[in-house]
């Protein structure tokens, strides 16, 4: 059974001393960067391996799914309700919407943010193809819109590519070992 619970009503019973076993299926970078204290860690990329959700059917009880914001919560849902028989409970806000409710968490800052991230490399490379179509071939602007195209494709869908692409990186896989 999948169900939804607001990011308010999560945080009071973490003050009401409750025990609850919370899945963070946020990229190992956002885990290293701001984490709940106690969550067990496993990407969403990660959840259809059967080795890096081993220790998971043994949980009872509710397990709270954790993203940023929810969606991959309820991806992360989808994924395991398969293969759990434990209610599965997307924490709807996510971390996002704990902070901003006064949930404590654990906050390092380590490196640039997946989104910073994006961000750089979205930049860079609209301004590589102005400076490309300048100097070689006009054609390079090709670039520029490619870049703009799939930014305004991450807005539509809220889903980003180049930022599932730069989480795959060893500087963002890096975390995890700590």
């Amino acid at each position: 059974m999948i169900t939804t619970i607001q990011s308010s009503d999560f945080n009071a019973r973490i003050l009401s001393d409750e025990k609850l076993q919370v899945l963070d299926v946020r990229t190992d970078l956002e885990n290293a960067t701001q984490s709940l204290p106690g969550a067990i860690h496993i990407p969403l990329d990660r959840l259809s391996d059967p080795k890096a959700t081993v220790g998971l059917d043994a949980l009872e009880g509710e397990l709270f799914l954790l993203c940023k914001s929810g969606k991959r919560g309820y991806m992360a849902s989808e994924i395991l309700k398969s293969q759990l028989d434990i209610p599965l409970v997307v924490i709807d806000g996510g971390l996002d919407g704990l902070v901003q409710v006064g949930c404590t968490t654990e906050s390092r800052n380590t490196s640039w943010s997946l989104e910073r991230q994006v961000r750089f490399t979205a930049g860079l490379m609209v301004v590589l193809g102005c400076v490309l179509s300048i100097i070689f071939h006009p054609m390079f602007i090709g670039l520029s819109l490619f870049v703009g195209l799939g930014l305004v494709f991450a807005a539509i869908t809220d889903s980003c590519v180049m930022g599932l692409m730069l989480a795959r990186m060893p500087w963002n896989r890096q975390a995890s070992k700590s």
